[in-house]
């Protein structure tokens, strides 16, 4: 299907895992590292991740509102 479309096929992946001995304790350290972020800071890396060919990327920037792109 790709080969027909005129794309080659690339795969990557990208995985932030916060290990906790309960999940509770892991999602408590995934807030505070978020709270830490400045807002400049999200919506420049968001600017950039949306300008990116990866389609997974793509349809994340969709979730945050991001128009889509069109490759």
């Amino acid at each position: 299907m790709a080969a027909e479309a005129g794309r080659t096929l690339r795969f990557g992946i990208r995985l932030h895992v916060i290990s906790r001995d309960r999940a509770s304790d892991a999602w408590e350290v995934t807030e505070r590292m978020l709270d830490a972020m400045s807002d400049d800071v999200i919506t420049l890396a968001q600017s950039q991740f949306a300008k990116a060919e990866s389609v997974g990327q793509r349809r994340m920037a969709e979730l945050h509102g991001e128009p889509a792109k069109t490759w």
